[in-house]
């Protein structure tokens, strides 16, 4: 409860963007709207991942590619070059690239994950230990994940309510069925 108490009084921000975080879940009985709001996590965290790992590989390039466009404009020979920006610039890179693989490797688990959930939506029978094995797989990715900007989450955010509500509807429509 503790950890619980501090988290909350940690948090600053706009606390009604959190009502209601799955979207409308009306006409989803028990099961599926627990599969269908693990799917919604699945996806939007796995597709978000997957865009911050590309824009930090974007911006890895572009520091590649400053540092040697400085150099040529500088006419610095190799050795200049290496001693004077590609070595400097080696942790950096290689940090960016870490993250980036990992973000890589998180997306295509929840990826991977999202699939099963689509397979037990089809089902009429969900034991509920199954619910429990994709909850624990979330749960074990989220605590092991590299983080992704609040800024960069905020940039996509409308946009994936969108989807999400979108997707909704579309799981409400075929439960309706």
């Amino acid at each position: 409860m503790e950890i619980i108490t501090t988290g909350d009084n940690k948090y600053k921000g706009d606390r009604t963007k959190l009502y209601n975080w799955y979207g409308n879940l009306h006409g989803i009985s028990f099961p599926h709207n627990v599969l269908v709001c693990q799917r919604s996590n699945l996806i939007w965290d796995w597709r978000l991942r997957n865009k911050f790992a590309i824009l930090i590989l974007l911006f890895l390039t572009l520091i590649l590619g400053f540092g040697t466009i400085v150099g040529i404009i500088n006419k610095l020979t190799l050795k200049a070059y290496l001693m004077g920006i590609f070595i400097p610039s080696i942790p950096a890179l290689f940090f960016g690239l870490k993250e980036a693989i990992e973000h890589f490797r998180i997306s295509h688990e929840k990826k991977s994950l999202m699939h099963l959930t689509d397979s037990l939506i089809e089902r009429s029978f969900i034991p509920n230990s199954d619910l429990r094995q994709v909850q624990d797989k979330i749960y074990g990715l989220r605590i092991k994940s590299a983080l992704v900007p609040d800024w960069f989450y905020n940039r996509y955010r409308t946009e994936y309510e969108q989807n999400l509500e979108a997707s909704n509807q579309d799981f409400h429509d075929r439960m309706r069925k």
